[in-house]
């Protein structure tokens, strides 16, 4: 089965779906993503189980003519929508699921630089290989935001591009959050294709950021980081300076923006960043709690789940309003720098 899988393109999915298999496939990319244990690959078939109870599964069937089979335990018939979730999982994570060309001899014995120039070739590669449709935000700028949708899985990402360097640009991609190399395929077709159509005068010109970004830089574990504009007011430059330098404390990153949105500067958090620092906000409001809990118990009687929910509460109208910077914008954030 991993050896059918290895070779499934979009096109040969999209007519398993049969009419609309396109679109369908598209829709099934959009699903929420499964729990990584969800997914389970064996000789005969490829089973995944969704959120809502239902299980898709793609099992060999020598009397199909292609030799395989869609199924789904809750709709009719294979082509539906769980189905097309599966395939769509199938296509995008090739080499997460170990569906991809395995690794050259003596991979296993190399150096950390040499993993690293191995994945960044195996990316280049894809890249150069893969048909993507790309749009960009501004046609007459390199650096800017581009909607890149891959032909392999249908499946559309973003990304910000804002320099020739690894690690200044973003992309929306599962993988660009993984890798740690501060670049993808997406990003390094992108690249491509602004360094094809624009001279190197134009591309030297650096991207000049506009107002204060909160991001999350994708290294060895994601962090908080801030990226600043080029120009940027002395009182907004003294609030941020009291903030540590690395990764971000989440309380006083909220106080530290209240601050600035009562002082009117302008600021933008990107949605990862903004799902980061929600997470954290959370865990260190039920540590504190845990901590009070234990030094008086008797006094934190809670019935059980009602802890999880007030600490959601009470860290969400601690929350500044998002009202300063819209995330519709622009996308801002970067691999290891940020951008806006």
């Amino acid at each position: 089965m991993r050896d059918r899988l290895s070779h499934l393109s979009f096109d040969e999915a999209a007519r398993m779906l049969g009419t609309g298999g396109r679109r369908l496939l598209v829709r099934g990319g959009a699903l929420d993503r499964p729990a990584p244990d969800a997914l389970r690959i064996d000789d005969a078939s490829a089973r995944v189980d969704w959120a809502d109870g239902a299980s898709a599964a793609l099992v060999f069937d020598p009397m199909m003519r292609r030799g395989l089979r869609l199924a789904c335990t809750i709709c009719r018939g294979g082509a539906c929508l769980h189905a097309a979730g599966l395939l769509s999982l199938v296509l995008e994570h090739k080499s997460d699921l170990g569906l991809a060309a395995p690794p050259p001899d003596g991979a296993f014995a190399a150096g950390e630089k040499e993993l690293v120039e191995e994945a960044l070739r195996e990316r280049e590669e894809r890249a150069a290989k893969e048909r993507m449709s790309i749009v960009s935000a501004q046609p007459d700028a390199p650096w800017t935001d581009y909607r890149v949708t891959s032909a392999v899985s249908g499946k559309t990402y973003r990304v910000a591009l804002r320099g020739d360097a690894r690690g200044v640009s973003y992309c929306s991609c599962p993988d660009f959050k993984i890798n740690t190399l501060g670049t993808c395929k997406h990003v390094m077709k992108v690249l491509a294709r602004a360094t094809k159509r624009f001279p190197a005068a134009i591309r030297a010109r650096a991207y000049r950021r506009k107002r204060i970004t909160i991001h999350v830089r994708y290294d060895a574990q994601p962090a908080l980081a801030i990226a600043l504009p080029a120009k940027l007011d002395d009182r907004a430059r003294r609030v941020l300076e009291r903030l540590p330098r690395g990764d971000l404390d989440a309380p006083a990153l909220v106080a530290a923006l209240r601050e600035l949105e009562a002082g009117g500067h302008a600021f933008f958090v990107t949605p990862d960043a903004e799902e980061l620092l929600d997470r954290r906000l959370v865990a260190a409001r039920l540590s504190a709690l845990v901590t009070e809990v234990r030094a008086a118990p008797a006094k934190h009687r809670l019935p059980r789940g009602q802890a999880a929910r007030s600490s959601r509460t009470r860290w969400a109208s601690a929350r500044p309003s998002r009202a300063s910077a819209s995330p519709s914008s622009s996308l801002a954030k970067s691999g290891s720098r940020g951008c806006s």
